[in-house]
């Protein structure tokens, strides 16, 4: 059962301000790409969670060199729906099952506008905003 997820006050506000900034080069289909061009979700990573960039060799990234929080790295869960979820209000009476199955949707979502439908940042905000 998918629910409709709210975004916590201060982490909307911070996500939407930064993806408005002008601050980020948009990418595509990294979280930060080699050149440190991020997508809607890089940018989430770059300012709600307190961890450190490390490079990621083309071996590892599917042919392409990029950067990746240090806490993804090594894990056999899906660490982007694990952190994403730490950035929603959970209802009390939501099952924590449906919870991870919604918030693993939103981030199926984000990247698909960021990489396939090509929505610009400023879009994704205004999305989040309207929706989350």
């Amino acid at each position: 059962m998918s629910i409709h997820l709210k975004l916590k006050s201060k982490h909307k506000r911070t996500w939407i301000k930064a993806l408005r900034s002008g601050d980020y080069q948009q990418g595509r289909g990294d979280l930060m790409d080699h050149s440190g061009k991020c997508c809607g979700l890089g940018v989430a990573i770059d300012v709600l969670l307190d961890d450190w960039w490390v490079r990621i060799p083309e071996i590892i990234n599917g042919g392409n060199p990029g950067w990746c929080p240090q806490s993804m790295l090594n894990r056999d869960d899906d660490p982007l729906t694990t952190i994403a979820s730490e950035w929603f209000r959970k209802p009390r009476w939501v099952d924590q099952l449906d919870f991870w199955y919604s918030v693993d949707i939103f981030v199926r979502d984000i990247a698909e506008m960021n990489d396939e439908e090509e929505l610009s940042l400023a879009e994704i905000a205004d999305y989040i905003e309207e929706n989350h």
